[in-house]
């Protein structure tokens, strides 16, 4: 299985960052054709390609991210 998150959507592709959970990775992109993705899959949502090429949102690593993000967003705005 491989995972990504969606950066973005452009000309009928997702435009994805390969995820990882160590920081330090080099970050690697990846485009995938937008009708491979499920319809209701959005920007920041996490995806996973199973090993049958079927691909799912994962949407208990998709919750985490969001809640660290915006963790990281109050710590950066608080005065």
């Amino acid at each position: 299985m491989i995972t990504y998150i969606i950066d973005r959507f452009e000309e009928g592709f997702a435009v994805c960052e390969k995820y990882s959970e160590n920081e330090d990775d080099e970050i690697r992109m990846q485009n995938i054709e937008r009708k491979l993705i499920p319809n209701d899959a959005k920007e920041g949502d996490i995806i996973t390609v199973s090993d049958n090429g079927k691909i799912y949102i994962d949407y208990e690593k998709t919750k985490i991210r969001k809640e660290k993000m915006e963790e990281l967003r109050r710590k950066l705005t608080k005065k």
